[in-house]
């Protein structure tokens, strides 16, 4: 039985994340395009999982790490950036990942948590992991040329 769950990350990540993050799928779906530096990537790295404001899970398979999930606070919400190892994608790990985070942040900072998310417009796969966990979209933005659709997730207060 396959068993997904969810690890805070820890310094000892850095480089796996670093190399998912360069995956050129993922370049291609973030905002910035350009591959990484990877001092660059160490600096942002430890800024993050030493702050309060960003949480950073790697997804595990039973043993095995298949992607990773972001959480940063912007102002009331917390918003999700997520990716999937290249050799898991096309297996609905998206909606499983983005799921059990949202639960862990739930259990974490209260059951009322509002969940943001900007994804690209051709990024058809993450498209449908956030309307199928009832995401509402909001108005797209574009960013340097790019068109990305706002999804939002709020519960009833």
């Amino acid at each position: 039985m396959n068993i997904l769950h969810l690890v805070e990350a820890a310094s000892k990540d850095a480089e796996l994340i670093y190399n998912w993050a360069n995956d050129p799928e993922v370049r291609n779906n973030a905002v910035n395009n350009e591959p990484i530096i990877y001092e660059n990537h160490l600096e942002w790295f430890n800024k993050k999982i030493n702050s309060t404001e960003s949480i950073i899970f790697i997804a595990y398979l039973n043993e095995t790490p298949i992607g990773q999930i972001r959480f940063d606070k912007n102002n009331d919400d917390w918003q999700i950036d997520y990716l999937i190892d290249s050799i898991h994608r096309g297996k609905g790990f998206g909606k499983e990942i983005v799921w059990e985070g949202m639960k862990i942040m739930n259990k974490s900072f209260g059951n009322n948590l509002t969940f943001t998310a900007f994804v690209k417009a051709d990024n058809i796969a993450s498209i449908k992991v956030f309307r199928n966990i009832n995401y509402l979209e909001l108005s797209n933005s574009i960013i340097d040329e790019s068109e990305f659709l706002n999804f939002i997730y709020s519960p009833v207060k």
